[in-house]
């Protein structure tokens, strides 16, 4: 449109966004690659139970959304100790409070960033050898 580009966005703008994301997303998708998305979290709060939901910081109509088009949804933790520094954890299975899934069975809901990948290719050697015979 003929609006200078520090004006205002406008309903139209952000479902043009919206269109333009998905196409991305599912283009990327459709390729022979594995495709990873690191999003900031969004909290929100139900006013009634005090809760806090964790979610993907990015346009509310895309939030439920985005994440059907992945197999896998993990959630980066840091757990604070104060004899061994910070240690980085991998959820990968919802929770109360953070949204996850994985197509693993080998993981568990929460697996140390180091043990995640061992097991993700232990698993998938296990499958292309069961397959292979």
């Amino acid at each position: 449109d003929s609006k200078p580009p520090n004006s205002v966005p406008n309903l139209k703008h952000y479902m043009e966004r919206q269109s333009i994301i998905k196409r991305l997303i599912t283009s990327m998708c459709a390729k022979p690659i594995h495709l990873f998305m690191p999003c900031h979290e969004d909290t929100a709060k139900d006013e009634i139970t005090g809760r806090l939901f964790k979610s993907f910081d990015m346009d509310p109509k895309l939030q439920n959304r985005i994440p059907n088009y992945f197999n896998e949804v993990w959630h980066v933790e840091v757990q604070q100790t104060t004899a061994t520094g910070n240690q980085y954890m991998i959820r990968t299975r919802s929770d109360m409070t953070y949204g996850a899934r994985t197509s693993f069975r080998s993981l568990a809901d929460l697996e140390h960033q180091d043990k995640i990948w061992p097991k993700i290719i232990a698993e998938r050697n296990t499958t292309i050898h069961i397959n292979s015979k």
